[in-house]
């Protein structure tokens, strides 16, 4: 933004974006565990607009259904990882 004002996120809830991969804002709220903001480390949008997955410090993968705006959304859950799950991106095809 040219003017460099800060907005607050449901001043934004009606922007289309083509890809979504920033941690804040209007249509990620429901991703955070609690209130640290810093235990998620990344999340991508599906290229079809339906899923968000996340990487977290806890070592899990999570799918949502985007936009996520309730708190403590449910998720589908993926453990596996022994430590940080540090980046998250979708395939081209999804």
């Amino acid at each position: 933004m040219e003017s460099k004002k800060q907005v607050n996120a449901s001043s934004t809830k009606d922007f289309d974006y083509k890809s979504w991969t920033c941690l804040f804002g209007f249509p990620v709220q429901g991703i955070w565990p609690g209130v640290d903001y810093s235990d998620v480390n990344s999340c991508d949008r599906s290229k079809n607009g339906e899923l968000l997955a996340t990487g977290d410090d806890f070592g899990t993968v999570k799918l949502f259904k985007f936009p996520c705006v309730q708190q403590n959304a449910r998720s589908n859950d993926s453990f596996g990882h022994a430590s940080h799950v540090t980046k998250v991106r979708f395939t081209s095809e999804d």
